[in-house]
C-alpha cells in the first residue's frame, strides 16, 4: 500500500508537471503571436507613412525618401517588376532574406 501511495503520488506530479509545461509553452506561443502582431502593425504602419501618395503601393521615390532600408534592393523586392512595391512584396522578402 505504501508503494501504492508513492507511486500515486508520483504520477500527480508527473501530471502536474505536464500541465505546467503546456501552460509555459502556450503562454510563450502567445506571447510570441502578440510580438508579431505588433510587429506586424510597425510595419504596415512604415509602409502607410512612406506611401505619400496613399495609393496602397510604394514607389521607387516613396521607397528612398521613407523606406531608405529597403529602398536599396527595390528592383529585387518588386516581384512582378511593375515599379512599385506591395506589402506582400516586401513581407516575401523580408521572410526569404531574414537573419538566421
Amino acid at each position: 500500500m505504501f508503494k501504492d501511495s508513492i507511486a500515486a503520488r508520483l504520477a500527480l506530479g508527473l501530471i502536474a508537471l505536464g500541465a505546467l509545461t503546456m501552460s509555459l509553452d502556450a503562454c510563450a506561443l502567445g506571447a510570441a503571436a502578440a510580438r508579431s502582431g505588433r510587429m506586424a502593425d510597425k510595419a504596415k504602419e512604415r509602409f502607410n507613412e512612406a506611401d505619400t501618395d496613399h495609393d496602397g503601393f510604394i514607389s521607387r521615390e516613396e521607397a528612398d525618401k521613407g523606406m531608405p532600408r529597403l529602398a536599396p534592393h527595390f528592383d529585387e523586392i518588386d516581384a512582378n517588376h511593375d515599379g512599385k512595391l506591395t506589402t506582400d512584396e516586401i513581407a516575401t522578402f523580408l521572410r526569404n532574406n531574414r537573419s538566421h
